[in-house]
Formats: structure tokens, C-alpha cells, sequence
């Protein structure tokens, strides 16, 4: 089958999730191939081979096929981005609506001009999911299909939509965006983090020091002034 493009030899360590896999060994390595469709990027099937470099023998072997036909036509890239913008927007909204507003601004803030339409990518995809209030990626991927989608990718936020009618196929904010947030939260400058004073000039040792002098000085003075009074 010459829809089959074989891919680089691999260490089994360094794939995804290897760390929590049981057989990820340094001495077993994998050859990837994908199944792909003449004049399209993307892929709708993947081949795994993992090789034992030690004896030299084949311990695994996964492959996995979606059906894919070229769509009758293919919208344009202009009208691809209103289809993108009116979806994003929306999801947008949808976050400010439930109180986040914060994240709304971060994942899903339009980019600014001149051209947000040049990182419009058309390729093959076989991840449809549920996304931008849409079930219908979720359905194809139910039923084994790829679809050819124009996809757009922003601060950490991607969306792929159906080539042929618009729908959104897949898409949402990445986890490595999400990971990365948390490691690094953003704050309010004006909320002070826990364990920080708030402001020395106000709730620092000075300022509770001078209160104690100053409360010292007059205990003095009114003390004097009922004295004089009593003589």
C-alpha cells in the first residue's frame, strides 16, 4: 500500500505517556507509519512497530485506520475564518458568562491584525471530538472517519473545522497551555500573595513601634495634665 509513509526510528522512552507505561524500556524502539492521502498534510491511520534492540525482535505491533474521502468541496479560506472567529467568539462569551473572566481574555482573545487568516492550516484530521458546543466530531470519530478541516491555532487554543460544511471537528485549549498557567499563575497586582506583608509602611514593626511611643508620650502628657489639675 503505497498510502503508507514510514517515519524515523524512535526510542520507546521518549514517546508520550512513556513514563507511565510499563514497557517503556531504553532498549526498545518504535517505527511509526502513517497512512496518507495524495495532496493532503495530516494523516488518517497509524502503524506502530516496537522493536527489542537487544534481541532484535518485533514485542509490539498497533495500527489503526480511519475512513477518509476527500470532501465534495472545500470552503474558502475566507469563508473558513468567519466560520473559526463566529465559533471563538462564542466560546469566548460562553467563558465571560460563567465568571471566567480571565480565561476567556487568555485562551480565546482574537489575534491582532494584519493577518490572523495566515495560520489557517488545511490537513487531514482523525480526533474528532465534542468542542465549541458541537457534537459533531464526536460523532464521526464514534464512527471510524477523518475528515479533511481547516485548522486555526491561537495562544494555546486551536480550532479544526469540517473543510466541506464548516462544523467544528476538534479543538479546545491544550493541556501544556493549561499546565503552563498553572506553574505560572497570573494575578491581581493588587491582591497580596500569602505570606507577604501588605505594607510595611502600614503594617510593618515601624509603624507598631512608633504607635507604642506615641501612645507612651501621651499616657505621659495626660498624666501630667491631671496632676497639675490635682494641685
Amino acid at each position: 500500500d503505497t498510502n503508507w509513509e514510514r517515519f524515523e526510528l524512535r526510542p520507546l522512552g521518549d514517546q508520550p505517556g512513556a513514563e507511565r507505561a510499563k514497557d517503556a524500556h531504553s532498549d526498545r524502539y518504535t517505527l511509526e507509519w502513517l497512512k496518507k492521502a495524495e495532496g493532503y498534510e495530516g494523516a488518517y491511520g497509524r502503524a506502530t512497530m516496537t522493536l527489542d534492540l537487544v534481541t532484535g525482535r518485533p514485542v509490539g505491533f498497533t495500527v489503526n485506520v480511519l475512513d477518509f474521502e476527500p470532501p465534495s468541496r472545500v470552503i474558502t479560506r475566507d469563508e473558513a475564518m468567519r466560520h473559526v472567529r463566529q465559533r471563538w467568539i462564542a466560546e469566548k462569551d460562553r467563558f465571560q458568562s460563567a465568571g471566567y473572566m480571565g480565561a476567556a481574555e487568555r485562551y480565546f482573545g482574537w489575534p491582532e491584525p494584519p493577518n490572523p487568516e495566515a495560520t489557517l492550516v488545511l490537513m487531514i484530521r482523525d480526533d474528532g471530538s465534542a468542542c465549541f458546543g458541537s457534537t459533531y466530531g464526536e460523532r464521526l470519530a464514534s464512527e471510524g472517519k477523518a475528515r479533511l478541516c481547516w485548522v486555526f491555532g491561537h495562544g494555546g487554543t486551536e480550532i479544526a473545522i469540517d473543510a466541506e460544511n464548516g462544523e467544528p471537528f476538534a479543538g479546545g485549549i491544550s493541556k501544556s497551555s493549561i499546565d503552563a498557567e498553572r506553574a505560572n499563575p497570573t494575578r491581581d497586582p493588587y491582591v497580596v500573595p500569602p505570606g507577604v506583608m501588605q505594607n510595611p509602611l502600614i503594617h510593618g514593626p515601624l509603624p507598631s513601634a512608633a504607635a507604642g511611643v506615641a501612645g507612651l508620650v501621651a499616657g505621659w502628657w495626660l498624666r501630667a495634665r491631671l496632676t497639675r489639675k490635682g494641685k
